[in-house]
């Protein structure tokens, strides 16, 4: 009999404090790391609900699993590696926005340049 069980490439996320959080499909991980990031940079000051609606419209239907907990994976890690910050407001310190750091906008331009490149290769 055959083994015909693909192997998937997996990715370890970081937590906040630095110590390793969970394992994600790579493919997925990639997927929202990119859709987090150029998600933040056309809407600065995204909160965390905003880019979780948006999140349910654009891709809900393309994964399996919880897309919430994917998402907030993802987020936490982007966070750890320095391409999110969190920014509270002075005022209402129970809300808070969700901001690219330049470390996050080096990366999201990066990546949308390397896709250009990719369709001018086509």
């Amino acid at each position: 009999m055959e083994n015909t069980s693909k192997r998937e490439e997996v990715f370890r996320t970081l937590r906040a404090d630095r110590r390793e959080g969970v394992l994600l499909v790579k493919e997925e991980y990639d997927a929202l790391s990119s859709f987090i990031l150029s998600t933040i940079e056309k809407a600065e000051g995204l909160s965390l609900h905003d880019l979780l609606e948006k999140a349910h419209q654009e891709i809900g239907s393309r994964l399996e699993g919880d897309l919430a907990w994917k998402i907030l994976q993802v987020k936490m890690d982007l966070e750890a590696r320095g391409f999110l910050e969190i920014v509270t407001p002075t005022r209402k310190r129970h809300a808070f926005t969700i901001k690219l750091t330049r470390q996050g906008l080096s990366k999201i331009r990066y990546e949308n340049q390397v896709a250009e490149w990719a369709v001018n290769d086509l």
